[in-house]
């Protein structure tokens, strides 16, 4: 026997004895850490998004509560250093210049309720960071998971037992969007954004978990994530998660069983997919007894994938644990680099071959065009899915380019590009809130001064989590 084997047979000998050494403790900032952002996300989803101006700002108010009694006893005194502080830096310069807007902005009251957002958003980056002084980020990370499952788990849910919950007030409202998926949270695309951040959360949660059915939990999980998404047919969401999964991949370290756990999650989802797919009743939501009929059908199969999962997890996560695996599985970060950029100029190639920039051409063309799709019903989930229509996006950030243009280094002023497209809009009827883009609305409306920090803010917590997830 070589020297080399017997360290592997050591090594998995003492991870064998660590894991029968596990007992569950009383830790509270790991339990703090945990719950944070799950009872958050919990009750911003269960109160409609957090889309109410009262409820959000009842939330900043509690947020900002912990951070200063945390603050005086001296348990958020650390944030992590400097790079946390510049981070929190950068959002809280954002804030004041949100809040220097009320004096030149068209609605005091619609910017203050801006601010008021921003504040509560700098409140949960302040008290995540605070939260993590003591314990590892994997306990906030497993608690964000955790609440997003369930949101993910009662959305299905109520589309497949609707007497459960009731008639939802969206539907009610818009009833030619019964279609899309939307309870909890109150707005299709905010449902499916959220379940795709979930996305890789799990991921992460399933390769990371020190029990087995830890992993086997988060991966049973996926199925109804991926369901809920399809449900919502939102198609920014479904490019989202393509991105979201891929983007996970190239920073995760010891890819092979989470691919493993991806492929698991992933083929349970396409299948709850097709299966809701050919029932046309349910995914229409009309109420009647064959989309109930099809609704209890589909709630059985999808106990059944998420069992399945589970298990097929299990067995994943016992091996991973417990076999030895060859060498050419772990693969080198240069050897890894390289078959990287091998499937990228190949997939290039092909993309350009195949005729790949006319057809991205003819589908920008459809994106920009002036049709509205928001109140069509369609036959089904895919044939929504196969259009690219901007259902007016385009335009409306045409004229968040044209507002900027008013005043370029202060904007409109926060909040008030409702009024500006009521003045200028290029597409008559409809009621417009924002241009449905973070970016374009910071454009619009804190000019370039805000854009900028708002742009350097979220580019310093992408690279920085990136550098840190690589040299790692």
């Amino acid at each position: 026997m070589s020297h080399a084997t017997e360290v592997r047979e050591e090594e998995a000998a003492g991870t064998v004895a660590l894991e029968r050494r596990f007992v569950p403790a009383f830790d509270a900032p790991a339990i703090g850490a945990w719950v944070l952002p799950f009872a958050l996300i919990l009750l911003l989803a269960f109160s409609g998004g957090g889309y109410d101006p009262i409820v959000r700002g009842q939330v900043g108010i509690l947020l900002w509560w912990f951070v200063l009694v945390g603050a005086a006893t001296g348990s958020v005194a650390v944030l992590g250093g400097r790079w946390a502080w510049a981070g929190v830096t950068l959002l809280a310069a954002f804030a004041v210049w949100t809040g220097l807007a009320i004096t030149w902005t068209e609605s005091t009251e619609r910017t203050v309720a801006e601010l008021a957002r921003v504040a509560t958003l700098l409140g949960v980056l302040v008290l995540a960071l605070a939260s993590q002084r003591h314990v590892a980020a994997r306990h906030a990370v497993n608690g964000a998971a955790c609440a997003i499952a369930v949101v993910a788990g009662a959305a299905v849910l109520s589309r497949l037992q609707p007497g459960l919950f009731g008639v939802q007030q969206v539907e009610e409202i818009f009833p030619t969007s019964k279609q899309r998926l939307s309870f909890p949270v109150g707005y299709w695309n905010l449902l499916a954004g959220l379940a795709v951040i979930g996305l890789p959360l799990l991921l992460a949660v399933a390769g990371a978990a020190r029990t087995t059915v830890g992993r086997a939990l988060a991966t049973a999980a996926l199925p109804v994530v991926v369901l809920c998404v399809f449900l919502t047919v939102s198609r920014g969401a479904i490019g989202a998660a393509g991105v979201a999964v891929v983007v996970f991949f190239l920073l995760a370290p010891d890819r092979l069983p989470k691919l493993a756990y991806a492929a698991i999650g992933g083929v349970g989802g396409l299948v709850l997919c097709l299966a809701a797919d050919n029932r046309d009743a349910l995914q229409q939501n009309l109420g009647n007894a064959l989309a109930q009929e099809q609704g209890d059908a589909l709630l059985g199969l999808t106990i059944l994938v998420c069992l399945g999962a589970a298990l097929l997890a299990a067995g994943v996560g016992l091996a991973d644990r417990h076999a030895t695996r060859p060498r050419w599985t772990q693969p080198g970060r240069k050897f890894t680099s390289v078959v990287a950029l091998a499937v990228v100029v190949l997939g290039l190639v092909a993309f350009v071959g195949g005729g790949g920039p006319g057809w991205a051409g003819e589908r920008a063309d459809e994106f920009k065009a002036q049709t509205d799709t928001k109140g069509v019903q369609f036959d089904d989930a895919v044939s929504r899915l196969q259009t690219v229509s901007g259902n007016g996006r385009y335009q409306y950030w045409q004229a968040a380019e044209r507002a900027k243009d008013t005043d370029a280094l202060k904007g409109i002023g926060p909040g008030t590009f409702e009024f500006w497209w009521a003045r200028e809009g290029t597409i008559s009827g409809g009621f417009v809130r924002d241009s449905h883009s973070l970016w374009a609305d910071a454009l619009a409306e804190t000019g370039l001064v805000g854009f900028t920090l708002l742009v350097a803010f979220f580019l310093f917590v992408l690279l920085t989590g990136a550098i840190r997830a690589l040299r790692a």
